[in-house]
């Protein structure tokens, strides 16, 4: 039993990780085949870690200090604090809906609903207790590496490439395994997010190598995609965290200079896209 225990820490850990596989998950034999199976899989993941994590709760009664806790600050983060007004939001949304069997569950189309939140919440929770600051550059690197077999098969679906394995069928915006161009261009920016997090926290040439590689690859499918809302989105985003470095952020100067010259060579190709 004392194993078990000393093991479950691992396995919750483990089980959040695979979490990021979620985007490459295609059920080809159901009705909804780029959605179900994500839902499942993620909420089947999420579901063990919760329950593998009360038994070691329960195991731990007297809980050591430095072992299964959580910070006081994790409370006053303002993200947290937005995340709890959003659960706060969708539960109320919930009790005062007109269809309340549809705002709770969600639709085997869509996923969704107050119980698929409370997993996204649950996942957060769990992964603010668990994973440190190396498993979440682990993190990002597995998502990354998921990001790049998105984007993969999203060209192979723009340039009509059937002779591959798993290929997916033709589409002049590319949905690849999201199955819908403009979900596709929301989950691009958290994998160009991953990549620039993966880029600053670690010194391994490779990892920057590939990380710089995954943002070049996810802008130009984001062009593929062509929505205009994850384009512009994008543009803006760009903008306004280049402003912030150059005039807010002093603790290099070399950072604030690129940023200087990114910003206006940014500036000038949108000018010329806009005349």
């Amino acid at each position: 039993m004392q194993k078990i225990k000393d093991y479950l820490p691992s396995a919750i850990k483990y089980l959040l990780f695979l979490t990021a596989l979620t985007p490459v998950i295609f059920t080809n034999k159901t009705f909804y085949p780029y959605i179900l199976g994500k839902t499942v899989f993620f909420r089947s993941l999420v579901e063990i870690a919760l329950f593998l994590s009360l038994i070691y709760l329960i195991s731990k009664f007297f809980v050591p200090k430095g072992e299964f806790k959580i910070s006081a600050d994790f409370f006053k983060n303002r993200l947290f604090i937005l995340t709890a007004f959003l659960l706060i939001s969708a539960v109320l949304s919930t009790i005062f809906a007109v269809d309340k069997y549809t705002a709770f569950w969600g639709t085997l189309e869509r996923g969704g609903g107050l119980f698929g939140f409370l997993h996204f919440f649950v996942f957060l929770f769990l992964a603010v207790i668990f994973l440190k600051k190396n498993d979440w550059t682990t993190f990002f690197k597995v998502s990354s590496v998921v990001g790049l077999m998105v984007i993969f098969y999203g060209f192979l679906q723009y340039f009509n490439v059937g002779e591959f394995p798993f290929s997916l069928e033709v589409a002049n915006r590319p949905g690849s395994f999201v199955g819908n161009p403009s979900f596709l261009s929301a989950y691009l920016f958290f994998v160009i997010a991953s990549a620039v997090l993966i880029f600053t926290s670690t010194k391994n040439l490779f990892w920057r190598v590939f990380s710089i590689f995954i943002v070049l690859a996810s802008v130009i499918m984001l062009f593929l995609a062509a929505t205009r809302g994850a384009l512009l989105g994008f543009a803006a985003g760009a903008i306004i965290l280049l402003l912030y470095y150059v005039f807010f952020f002093k603790e290099s100067r070399k950072i604030r200079n690129f940023s200087i010259c990114l910003l206006a060579v940014l500036v000038f190709i949108l000018s010329l896209f806009w005349f």
